[in-house]
């Protein structure tokens, strides 16, 4: 969808439309890209994406996929959670705070730009954890109530969702199992976890829903 057609998510789907507006506006100015994705503004540059916007409920944002390798002195940027290794934020409650941080906006802007056309790579990581794949970083940062429930699982049940998801390069694949999973991990499941109460190695699913298929 063009710009055009994310006028009407604009004009009467955010919380605070003159924040939103005014992000919008600047990130434009700065040759971007709009289109929607995730449900929401993103904005690409030859075909990378960039930046994205959102309208919490806490606070309105603007999101560098890439966010972790802008040069941030002043540490303005956040980290969604914790195990947020690539994207970064800036987070806004007044649209003042747009108009003093505009310089700050508009370099984090640039400098997103240059790190896409750079080609540069965010190194992996040594830890033994593994990573959170970009497709379920971007669900959990609209999703805040499916990321608490993420957080709330047992690190076993965490990591079986984890190979899962990053067990394909694709992110189109990952979004599809991620919600295929979502009402599991909402109730508390691990992936192979019984939902339908008729295991006998309960937690443990041993294949007894399919009786009840048709």
């Amino acid at each position: 969808m063009d710009s055009e057609g994310l006028d009407f998510y604009f004009e009467t789907q955010t919380r605070r439309p003159v924040i939103m507006t005014k992000l919008r506006n600047i990130l434009l100015s700065n040759n971007l890209v709009e289109e929607k994705k995730w449900n929401g503004p993103c904005y690409t540059s030859d075909g990378k994406n960039i930046a994205i916007l959102h309208d919490f409920k806490e606070h309105s944002v603007l999101g560098f996929f890439k966010g972790v390798l802008i040069n941030d002195p002043e540490k303005f940027l956040h980290a969604p959670g914790e195990h947020s290794r690539q994207s970064r934020y800036l987070k806004f409650n007044e649209p003042d705070e747009v108009d003093q941080h505009i310089d700050t906006i508009i370099d984090f802007i640039q400098q997103a730009i240059e790190i896409e056309r750079s080609g540069k790579q965010i190194p992996k990581s040594n830890s033994d954890e593994l990573p959170y794949p970009d497709a379920l970083i971007r669900v959990f940062e609209s999703d805040l109530i499916l990321k608490e429930a993420f957080e709330n699982l047992t690190k076993g049940r965490q990591r079986g969702y984890l190979i899962h998801f990053n067990s394909t390069k694709s992110d189109d694949t990952v979004h599809r199992r991620i919600v295929k999973n979502t009402p599991r991990i909402l109730d508390g499941k691990g992936l192979h976890d019984c939902v339908c109460g008729h295991s006998k190695r309960m937690p443990r699913c041993d294949g007894s829903h399919k009786k009840f298929e048709n």
